[in-house]
Protein backbone atom coordinates (compact mmCIF):
# COMPACT_ATOMS: atom_id res chain seq x y z
CA UNK A 1 0.00 0.00 0.00
CA UNK A 2 3.10 2.17 0.18
CA UNK A 3 2.27 5.37 -2.18
CA UNK A 4 -1.16 4.75 -2.66
CA UNK A 5 -3.87 7.31 -1.92
CA UNK A 6 -6.92 6.32 -0.04
CA UNK A 7 -9.29 9.48 0.88
CA UNK A 8 -7.73 12.25 1.38
CA UNK A 9 -4.49 10.12 2.51
CA UNK A 10 -1.18 9.47 0.77
CA UNK A 11 0.72 6.11 2.68
CA UNK A 12 4.24 6.52 3.37
CA UNK A 13 5.41 3.99 4.93
CA UNK A 14 4.57 0.23 7.29
CA UNK A 15 5.11 1.13 11.18
CA UNK A 16 3.50 -2.16 12.48
CA UNK A 17 1.39 -4.89 12.33
CA UNK A 18 -0.08 -7.07 15.24
CA UNK A 19 -2.98 -9.92 15.32
CA UNK A 20 -5.47 -7.47 14.45
CA UNK A 21 -4.45 -4.59 12.33
CA UNK A 22 -1.45 -3.00 10.23
CA UNK A 23 -0.68 0.92 10.90
CA UNK A 24 0.89 3.24 8.49
CA UNK A 25 2.00 6.55 8.62
CA UNK A 26 0.55 9.15 6.40
CA UNK A 27 0.31 12.24 5.17
CA UNK A 28 -3.16 13.84 5.80
CA UNK A 29 -3.65 15.95 2.63
CA UNK A 30 -6.81 17.46 3.77
CA UNK A 31 -5.29 19.27 6.70
CA UNK A 32 -1.86 18.78 5.75
CA UNK A 33 -0.16 17.14 8.83
CA UNK A 34 1.09 13.51 9.60
CA UNK A 35 -1.16 10.92 10.80
CA UNK A 36 -1.00 7.09 11.57
CA UNK A 37 -4.12 4.91 9.88
CA UNK A 38 -4.70 1.68 11.40
CA UNK A 39 -6.17 -0.76 9.20
CA UNK A 40 -7.39 -4.36 9.65
CA UNK A 41 -4.93 -6.96 8.95
CA UNK A 42 -5.58 -9.34 6.45
CA UNK A 43 -6.33 -12.27 8.92
CA UNK A 44 -8.55 -10.27 10.43
CA UNK A 45 -10.15 -8.80 7.29
CA UNK A 46 -12.75 -11.64 6.92
CA UNK A 47 -14.01 -11.35 10.81
CA UNK A 48 -17.40 -9.56 11.33
CA UNK A 49 -15.97 -8.99 15.13
CA UNK A 50 -12.71 -7.60 14.21
CA UNK A 51 -14.25 -4.99 11.94
CA UNK A 52 -16.84 -4.13 15.19
CA UNK A 53 -13.45 -4.08 17.58
CA UNK A 54 -11.92 -1.20 14.76
CA UNK A 55 -14.97 0.55 14.87
CA UNK A 56 -15.33 0.05 19.01
CA UNK A 57 -11.57 0.99 19.16
CA UNK A 58 -12.33 4.68 17.46
CA UNK A 59 -15.18 5.39 19.83
CA UNK A 60 -13.49 4.36 22.79
CA UNK A 61 -10.31 6.28 22.55
CA UNK A 62 -12.50 9.20 20.68
CA UNK A 63 -14.35 9.31 23.99
CA UNK A 64 -11.46 9.86 25.92
CA UNK A 65 -9.23 13.20 26.11
CA UNK A 66 -5.94 13.16 27.68
CA UNK A 67 -2.37 13.90 26.76
CA UNK A 68 -1.57 10.18 27.56
CA UNK A 69 -4.13 9.00 25.12
CA UNK A 70 -3.72 8.67 21.23
CA UNK A 71 -5.97 10.63 19.82
CA UNK A 72 -8.39 9.72 17.41
CA UNK A 73 -9.24 11.76 14.59
CA UNK A 74 -12.09 10.03 12.56
CA UNK A 75 -13.02 6.89 11.27
CA UNK A 76 -13.11 6.38 7.44
CA UNK A 77 -14.71 3.96 4.92
CA UNK A 78 -12.97 4.77 1.54
CA UNK A 79 -11.33 2.28 -1.05
CA UNK A 80 -13.29 -0.58 0.31
CA UNK A 81 -11.23 -0.37 3.52
CA UNK A 82 -12.67 0.56 6.59
CA UNK A 83 -9.97 2.26 9.15
CA UNK A 84 -9.01 4.99 11.71
CA UNK A 85 -7.06 7.87 11.40
CA UNK A 86 -5.24 8.63 14.83
CA UNK A 87 -2.57 11.03 15.99
CA UNK A 88 1.16 10.18 14.66
CA UNK A 89 3.92 8.93 17.51
CA UNK A 90 7.04 9.10 16.82
CA UNK A 91 9.19 7.09 19.38
CA UNK A 92 9.84 3.94 20.50
CA UNK A 93 7.62 1.21 22.78
CA UNK A 94 7.89 0.65 26.10
CA UNK A 95 9.18 -2.95 25.15
CA UNK A 96 11.59 -1.84 23.10
CA UNK A 97 12.86 0.58 25.71
CA UNK A 98 12.71 -1.66 28.57
CA UNK A 99 14.82 -4.37 26.78
CA UNK A 100 17.27 -2.19 25.63
CA UNK A 101 18.92 -1.04 29.10
CA UNK A 102 17.98 -1.25 33.11
CA UNK A 103 16.06 2.71 33.18
CA UNK A 104 16.83 4.06 36.73
CA UNK A 105 14.58 4.42 38.99
CA UNK A 106 13.25 8.02 38.44
CA UNK A 107 12.83 7.14 34.68
CA UNK A 108 10.70 4.09 35.82
CA UNK A 109 8.54 6.51 37.53
CA UNK A 110 8.02 9.13 35.09
CA UNK A 111 6.99 6.85 32.51
CA UNK A 112 4.72 4.63 34.60
CA UNK A 113 3.31 8.38 36.42
CA UNK A 114 2.51 9.23 32.87
CA UNK A 115 0.90 5.89 31.43
CA UNK A 116 -1.70 5.28 34.99
CA UNK A 117 -2.83 9.04 34.72
CA UNK A 118 -3.96 7.97 31.30
CA UNK A 119 -5.68 4.90 32.68
CA UNK A 120 -7.16 6.74 35.45
CA UNK A 121 -8.40 8.86 33.03
CA UNK A 122 -9.83 5.86 30.66
CA UNK A 123 -11.51 3.98 33.69
CA UNK A 124 -13.32 7.54 34.99
CA UNK A 125 -14.73 7.23 31.58
CA UNK A 126 -15.92 4.18 32.25
CA UNK A 127 -13.73 2.29 29.82
CA UNK A 128 -10.96 -0.94 30.76
CA UNK A 129 -8.52 -1.36 28.02
CA UNK A 130 -8.14 -4.99 28.82
CA UNK A 131 -4.68 -4.82 26.39
CA UNK A 132 -2.58 -2.82 28.94
CA UNK A 133 0.92 -4.02 28.06
CA UNK A 134 4.52 -2.36 27.30
CA UNK A 135 3.74 -2.88 23.07
CA UNK A 136 0.90 -0.72 23.38
CA UNK A 137 2.70 2.05 25.56
CA UNK A 138 4.13 4.61 23.29
CA UNK A 139 7.88 7.07 24.28
CA UNK A 140 8.11 10.06 22.44
CA UNK A 141 11.80 11.41 22.08
CA UNK A 142 10.76 14.45 24.84
CA UNK A 143 9.62 11.77 26.95
CA UNK A 144 5.56 11.76 26.64
CA UNK A 145 3.62 8.69 26.92
CA UNK A 146 1.23 7.69 25.24
CA UNK A 147 -1.02 4.59 25.75
CA UNK A 148 -2.41 3.27 22.64
CA UNK A 149 -5.19 0.19 21.06
CA UNK A 150 -8.19 0.42 22.68
CA UNK A 151 -9.62 -2.18 20.67
CA UNK A 152 -10.52 -4.44 23.42
CA UNK A 153 -11.46 -1.81 25.70
CA UNK A 154 -14.98 -2.22 27.36
CA UNK A 155 -16.95 0.31 28.44
CA UNK A 156 -19.33 -0.17 31.83
CA UNK A 157 -22.78 -0.82 30.69
CA UNK A 158 -22.23 -1.65 27.33
CA UNK A 159 -22.28 -4.80 25.28
CA UNK A 160 -18.80 -6.93 24.49
CA UNK A 161 -18.16 -7.42 20.92
CA UNK A 162 -16.48 -10.27 22.09
CA UNK A 163 -17.46 -13.90 21.82
CA UNK A 164 -18.05 -14.91 25.51
CA UNK A 165 -15.89 -18.38 25.17
CA UNK A 166 -12.77 -15.91 23.84
CA UNK A 167 -10.08 -14.57 26.06
CA UNK A 168 -8.87 -11.25 24.95
CA UNK A 169 -5.77 -9.17 25.74
CA UNK A 170 -1.91 -10.96 25.44
CA UNK A 171 -1.59 -13.90 27.73
CA UNK A 172 1.93 -12.38 29.74
CA UNK A 173 -0.04 -9.07 30.79
CA UNK A 174 -2.96 -10.94 31.87
CA UNK A 175 -4.88 -10.66 35.50
CA UNK A 176 -5.91 -14.04 36.72
CA UNK A 177 -9.53 -13.46 36.49
CA UNK A 178 -8.65 -12.41 32.82
CA UNK A 179 -6.63 -15.78 31.93
CA UNK A 180 -9.85 -17.50 33.23
CA UNK A 181 -12.77 -15.57 30.92
CA UNK A 182 -13.75 -14.11 33.66
CA UNK A 183 -15.84 -10.98 33.98
CA UNK A 184 -13.01 -7.93 34.52
CA UNK A 185 -13.09 -4.23 35.46
CA UNK A 186 -10.12 -1.55 35.89
CA UNK A 187 -8.55 -3.32 38.65
CA UNK A 188 -6.86 -6.09 35.65
CA UNK A 189 -5.87 -3.33 33.86
CA UNK A 190 -3.88 -2.39 37.14
CA UNK A 191 -2.71 -5.69 37.21
CA UNK A 192 -1.64 -5.55 33.56
CA UNK A 193 0.12 -2.04 34.86
CA UNK A 194 2.14 -3.88 37.36
CA UNK A 195 3.55 -6.28 34.87
CA UNK A 196 4.65 -3.46 32.76
CA UNK A 197 6.40 -1.99 35.62
CA UNK A 198 8.10 -5.62 36.12
CA UNK A 199 9.61 -5.03 33.06
CA UNK A 200 10.76 -1.63 33.22
CA UNK A 201 12.32 -2.43 36.31
CA UNK A 202 13.93 -5.77 35.42
CA UNK A 203 13.84 -6.09 31.70
CA UNK A 204 11.03 -9.16 31.50
CA UNK A 205 7.87 -9.87 32.38
CA UNK A 206 7.11 -11.44 35.86
CA UNK A 207 5.57 -14.99 34.44
CA UNK A 208 6.68 -16.43 31.12
CA UNK A 209 7.30 -19.84 29.45
CA UNK A 210 7.37 -21.54 25.94
CA UNK A 211 3.22 -22.21 26.00
CA UNK A 212 0.29 -20.46 26.90
CA UNK A 213 -0.95 -22.46 29.35
CA UNK A 214 2.16 -22.74 31.10
CA UNK A 215 2.27 -18.88 31.67
CA UNK A 216 -1.60 -19.07 32.58
CA UNK A 217 -0.82 -21.76 35.37
CA UNK A 218 1.96 -19.06 36.54
CA UNK A 219 -0.29 -16.22 36.79
CA UNK A 220 -3.00 -18.12 38.38
CA UNK A 221 -0.64 -19.96 41.40
CA UNK A 222 2.90 -18.78 41.78
CA UNK A 223 4.63 -15.30 42.98
CA UNK A 224 6.97 -13.49 40.41
CA UNK A 225 10.48 -13.16 41.46
CA UNK A 226 11.01 -10.52 43.51
CA UNK A 227 12.49 -7.15 41.73
CA UNK A 228 14.89 -7.01 44.16
CA UNK A 229 16.33 -10.21 43.45
CA UNK A 230 16.61 -9.68 39.61
CA UNK A 231 18.17 -6.01 39.98
CA UNK A 232 19.85 -4.56 42.85
CA UNK A 233 19.67 -0.35 43.76
CA UNK A 234 16.01 0.46 43.14
CA UNK A 235 14.00 1.78 45.47
CA UNK A 236 12.34 -1.00 48.11
CA UNK A 237 8.74 1.08 48.04
CA UNK A 238 8.90 0.59 43.84
CA UNK A 239 8.77 -3.34 44.93
CA UNK A 240 6.06 -3.03 47.08
CA UNK A 241 3.81 -0.65 44.49
CA UNK A 242 4.37 -3.97 41.91
CA UNK A 243 2.96 -6.57 44.36
CA UNK A 244 -0.04 -4.74 45.50
CA UNK A 245 -0.59 -3.77 41.74
CA UNK A 246 -0.52 -7.66 41.05
CA UNK A 247 -2.16 -8.81 43.77
CA UNK A 248 -3.79 -12.14 42.80
CA UNK A 249 -6.86 -11.27 44.56
CA UNK A 250 -8.84 -8.18 42.76
CA UNK A 251 -9.59 -7.01 45.94
CA UNK A 252 -6.04 -6.59 47.13
CA UNK A 253 -4.64 -4.46 44.69
CA UNK A 254 -4.92 -0.89 44.17
CA UNK A 255 -8.87 0.03 44.32
CA UNK A 256 -8.40 2.48 41.58
CA UNK A 257 -5.70 4.14 39.21
CA UNK A 258 -5.52 7.20 41.25
CA UNK A 259 -4.81 5.35 44.50
CA UNK A 260 -1.49 3.68 42.71
CA UNK A 261 -0.91 7.23 41.07
CA UNK A 262 -0.67 8.30 44.49
CA UNK A 263 2.18 5.57 45.69
CA UNK A 264 3.93 6.15 42.79
CA UNK A 265 4.20 10.26 42.83
CA UNK A 266 4.47 9.64 46.44
CA UNK A 267 7.92 7.98 45.62
CA UNK A 268 8.90 10.14 43.06
CA UNK A 269 8.97 13.22 45.43
CA UNK A 270 10.94 11.15 47.78
CA UNK A 271 13.41 10.69 45.21
CA UNK A 272 13.47 14.14 43.94
CA UNK A 273 14.10 15.18 47.87
CA UNK A 274 17.00 12.44 47.98
CA UNK A 275 15.27 10.12 50.57
CA UNK A 276 13.99 6.88 48.37
CA UNK A 277 15.28 3.99 49.81
CA UNK A 278 16.94 1.27 48.03
CA UNK A 279 17.84 -2.23 49.48
CA UNK A 280 16.45 -1.41 52.84
CA UNK A 281 18.84 1.74 53.34
CA UNK A 282 17.60 5.19 53.91
CA UNK A 283 19.42 7.85 52.19
CA UNK A 284 19.62 11.46 54.51
CA UNK A 285 16.64 13.29 55.38
CA UNK A 286 15.66 16.64 55.34
CA UNK A 287 15.41 17.14 59.17
CA UNK A 288 12.81 19.21 60.07
CA UNK A 289 11.75 19.76 56.62
CA UNK A 290 11.32 15.89 56.10
CA UNK A 291 8.14 15.13 58.16
CA UNK A 292 5.79 18.24 56.60
CA UNK A 293 7.30 17.09 53.27
CA UNK A 294 6.74 13.47 53.21
CA UNK A 295 3.81 13.18 55.01
CA UNK A 296 1.00 16.00 54.72
CA UNK A 297 3.26 17.76 51.65
CA UNK A 298 2.58 14.31 50.18
CA UNK A 299 -0.13 15.91 48.46
CA UNK A 300 1.69 18.41 46.19
CA UNK A 301 2.65 15.12 44.09
CA UNK A 302 -0.90 14.06 43.04
CA UNK A 303 -2.13 16.07 40.93
CA UNK A 304 -2.25 14.69 37.39
CA UNK A 305 0.32 15.61 35.34
CA UNK A 306 -2.64 16.69 33.00
CA UNK A 307 -3.21 19.98 35.36
CA UNK A 308 0.55 21.08 34.78
CA UNK A 309 0.63 20.33 30.88
CA UNK A 310 -2.81 22.15 30.27
CA UNK A 311 -1.94 25.27 32.66
CA UNK A 312 1.30 25.34 30.60
CA UNK A 313 0.49 25.12 27.64
CA UNK A 314 -3.52 27.15 27.78
CA UNK A 315 -3.63 30.98 26.82
CA UNK A 316 -4.99 32.80 29.38
CA UNK A 317 -4.97 36.17 30.97
CA UNK A 318 -3.99 35.09 34.40
CA UNK A 319 -3.41 38.59 36.52
CA UNK A 320 -1.94 36.31 39.37
CA UNK A 321 0.01 33.02 40.16
CA UNK A 322 -0.61 30.95 42.97
CA UNK A 323 1.45 27.91 44.83
CA UNK A 324 -0.52 25.52 46.47
CA UNK A 325 1.14 24.23 49.29
CA UNK A 326 0.24 20.94 51.02
CA UNK A 327 -2.32 20.82 53.97
CA UNK A 328 -0.58 20.02 57.54
CA UNK A 329 -1.76 17.81 60.10
CA UNK A 330 -1.89 19.27 62.83
CA UNK A 331 -2.31 16.30 64.87
CA UNK A 332 -0.42 13.30 62.60
CA UNK A 333 -3.02 10.49 61.92
CA UNK A 334 -1.67 7.90 59.31
CA UNK A 335 -5.55 6.87 58.62
CA UNK A 336 -5.75 10.61 58.01
CA UNK A 337 -3.77 11.04 54.81
CA UNK A 338 -6.24 10.61 52.64
CA UNK A 339 -7.27 14.20 53.50
CA UNK A 340 -3.93 15.89 52.94
CA UNK A 341 -3.50 14.12 49.55
CA UNK A 342 -7.04 14.53 48.08
CA UNK A 343 -7.75 17.60 48.97
CA UNK A 344 -4.02 19.55 47.56
CA UNK A 345 -4.90 17.08 44.09
CA UNK A 346 -8.37 18.38 43.82
CA UNK A 347 -7.56 22.14 44.83
CA UNK A 348 -4.76 22.17 41.87
CA UNK A 349 -7.02 20.83 39.96
CA UNK A 350 -9.84 23.10 40.35
CA UNK A 351 -8.22 26.24 40.63
CA UNK A 352 -6.00 25.53 37.16
CA UNK A 353 -9.01 26.17 35.93
CA UNK A 354 -9.83 29.75 36.69
CA UNK A 355 -8.34 31.86 33.68
CA UNK A 356 -7.87 34.60 35.88
CA UNK A 357 -4.89 32.71 37.85
CA UNK A 358 -2.20 30.60 36.86
CA UNK A 359 -1.40 27.58 38.96
CA UNK A 360 2.63 27.01 39.81
CA UNK A 361 3.61 23.43 38.36
CA UNK A 362 3.93 20.95 41.29
CA UNK A 363 7.59 19.69 40.24
CA UNK A 364 8.98 23.53 40.99
CA UNK A 365 7.22 23.32 44.37
CA UNK A 366 8.99 20.47 45.23
CA UNK A 367 12.40 21.63 43.76
CA UNK A 368 11.80 25.16 45.83
CA UNK A 369 11.24 23.28 49.58
CA UNK A 370 14.04 21.06 48.81
CA UNK A 371 16.24 24.05 48.17
CA UNK A 372 15.02 25.53 51.66
CA UNK A 373 15.68 22.44 53.76
CA UNK A 374 18.65 23.74 55.24
CA UNK A 375 16.82 26.69 56.40
CA UNK A 376 13.25 25.61 57.80
CA UNK A 377 14.10 24.32 60.60
CA UNK A 378 11.48 25.24 63.71
CA UNK A 379 9.78 28.26 61.33
CA UNK A 380 6.12 27.92 60.62
CA UNK A 381 4.26 26.84 57.37
CA UNK A 382 3.33 30.62 56.19
CA UNK A 383 7.01 31.36 56.19
CA UNK A 384 7.80 28.57 54.45
CA UNK A 385 5.31 29.43 52.05
CA UNK A 386 6.56 32.70 51.50
CA UNK A 387 10.19 31.72 51.10
CA UNK A 388 8.97 29.48 48.27
CA UNK A 389 6.62 31.25 46.72
CA UNK A 390 8.95 34.29 46.13
CA UNK A 391 12.09 31.92 44.45
CA UNK A 392 9.10 30.97 42.27
CA UNK A 393 7.28 34.30 41.29
CA UNK A 394 3.94 33.12 43.02
CA UNK A 395 1.65 36.27 43.92
CA UNK A 396 0.08 34.08 46.60
CA UNK A 397 0.18 30.98 48.70
CA UNK A 398 -2.40 28.82 49.39
CA UNK A 399 -2.09 26.90 52.91
CA UNK A 400 -3.96 24.97 55.15
CA UNK A 401 -4.31 22.24 58.14
CA UNK A 402 -6.75 19.75 59.27
CA UNK A 403 -7.03 18.53 62.85
CA UNK A 404 -8.94 15.40 63.78
CA UNK A 405 -11.56 15.31 66.90
CA UNK A 406 -13.12 11.64 67.63
CA UNK A 407 -15.51 11.58 65.12
CA UNK A 408 -15.04 15.72 63.46
CA UNK A 409 -12.54 16.76 61.13
CA UNK A 410 -11.69 20.43 61.75
CA UNK A 411 -10.24 22.27 58.35
CA UNK A 412 -8.56 25.78 57.66
CA UNK A 413 -7.39 27.16 54.73
CA UNK A 414 -5.90 30.56 53.90
CA UNK A 415 -3.72 32.55 51.14
CA UNK A 416 -0.69 34.77 51.84
CA UNK A 417 0.24 36.99 49.73
CA UNK A 418 3.96 37.12 48.86
CA UNK A 419 4.73 40.66 48.73
CA UNK A 420 3.22 41.60 51.89
CA UNK A 421 2.61 38.71 53.65
CA UNK A 422 -0.84 39.94 54.40
CA UNK A 423 -2.66 36.57 55.22
CA UNK A 424 -6.59 36.01 53.90
CA UNK A 425 -8.72 33.66 55.87
CA UNK A 426 -10.57 31.09 53.36
CA UNK A 427 -11.97 28.66 55.52
CA UNK A 428 -12.52 27.29 58.83
CA UNK A 429 -14.97 24.55 59.45
CA UNK A 430 -15.81 21.64 61.25
CA UNK A 431 -17.14 18.42 59.42
CA UNK A 432 -18.33 14.93 60.79
CA UNK A 433 -15.73 12.49 59.03
CA UNK A 434 -19.05 10.04 58.14
CA UNK A 435 -19.29 12.00 55.59
CA UNK A 436 -16.13 12.85 53.61
CA UNK A 437 -17.65 13.34 50.26
CA UNK A 438 -19.70 16.23 51.18
CA UNK A 439 -17.08 17.74 53.26
CA UNK A 440 -14.17 17.41 50.21
CA UNK A 441 -17.23 19.41 48.21
CA UNK A 442 -17.82 21.61 50.12
CA UNK A 443 -13.93 22.73 51.62
CA UNK A 444 -12.52 22.99 47.40
CA UNK A 445 -15.83 24.94 46.29
CA UNK A 446 -15.95 27.13 49.42
CA UNK A 447 -12.04 27.58 48.83
CA UNK A 448 -12.13 27.46 44.90
CA UNK A 449 -15.04 30.50 45.34
CA UNK A 450 -12.86 32.41 47.81
CA UNK A 451 -10.04 32.49 45.30
CA UNK A 452 -11.70 33.18 42.31
CA UNK A 453 -13.46 36.47 43.93
CA UNK A 454 -10.36 37.57 45.09
CA UNK A 455 -8.66 37.47 42.05
CA UNK A 456 -11.40 39.11 40.46
CA UNK A 457 -11.48 42.13 42.30
CA UNK A 458 -7.82 42.37 41.95
CA UNK A 459 -8.07 42.09 38.40
CA UNK A 460 -11.05 44.93 38.33
CA UNK A 461 -8.37 47.29 39.99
Amino acid sequence: MIGQSISHFTILEKLGEGGMGVVYKAADLKLERTVALKFLSDEALGSDDMKVRLVQEAKSAAALDHPNICTIYEIIDAGGHTFISMAYLEGRTLREIAAERPLPAEKILDITIQATAGLDHAHAKGFVHRDVKSANIMVAPGGRVTITDFGLAKQKGKADVSRESTTVGTIAYMSPEQTKGDDVDHRSDIWSLGVVLYELATGTVPFSGNYEQAIIYSILNTEPEPISARRSGLPTELEHIVMKAMAKDPDARYPSASDMLAELKALQLKLVAGVGSAGGQNKAHFGALTGWLLGAALAITLTFQTVGFFSRDREVAAVESIAVFPFESIRANPDDDWLARDLAEVLTYRLSELPTIRVIDRLQIVRALEQLQTEVAGVGIETISLRASGDLSATLSLVGSYRTYGDSIRVTARLVETETAAVLPLLQETYPRSDVTAMQTDVVGRIVRRVQDRTRERSSE
